[in-house]
């Protein structure tokens, strides 16, 4: 780490509220340690990025934290977020949801499945909702080992839906049925 005799100045007044004026949300959530982790993704990514706290202190204590990035960047940061962060890429998690082979209701394998190439506007079925990063990561990291695509929407609440097609419905229920219960067995 470089050591500085001064802090650069920050911009003030009007140029600055329009550089927040221009940053888009990304990410929300309540979890100090997720919000950590997802600027040190962008940061790492060289996405710039603003954190937004906000603190309940009349009833309850609640925390939220939000992050911005500018408009430029959102596509990028987005794209970081949803597969870093929901942990398309935890192989270990990938092997151990994999549904059991069974000839009678097995999809034919396509070799052409390309999850990068998918139209997501067909994936109308909400399939799961809710605030757990660390299960809709799961959940998407599940569907995507068994060639099922699916689109994530995040809420400003902090929650996330992720969508399938119609035709993918049940194997993708069947999936989120056994992460719930922990249990491959109907």
């Amino acid at each position: 780490m470089d050591l500085v005799e001064k802090l650069p100045e920050l911009d003030s007044g009007a140029g600055r509220q329009s550089q927040v004026a221009e940053l888009e949300q990304v990410w929300n959530g309540a979890d100090q340690g997720e919000c950590v982790y997802v600027c040190a993704l962008l940061k790492e990514s060289g996405i710039p990025f603003k954190i937004f706290e906000q603190r309940e202190e009349f009833w309850k204590a609640e925390q939220a934290y939000r992050i911005g990035v500018p408009t430029a960047f959102v596509d990028r940061a987005q794209q970081i977020i949803d597969t870093t962060v929901l942990g398309d890429e935890n192989d270990q998690t990938l092997d151990a949801m994999e549904l059991p082979a069974d000839e009678t209701d097995e999809p034919e394998e396509d070799a052409n499945w390309d999850p990068d190439k998918w139209n997501p506007e067909p994936a109308t079925v909400q399939l799961w909702s809710g605030q757990d990063l660390g299960r809709a990561g799961m959940i998407k990291s599940s569907l995507r080992e068994n060639h099922i695509s699916s689109r994530s929407e995040n809420l400003e609440n902090g929650s996330r839906n992720i969508f399938v097609e119609p035709d993918n419905q049940a194997r993708a229920q069947e999936i989120v049925r056994e992460i719930e219960t922990g249990s491959p067995e109907a």
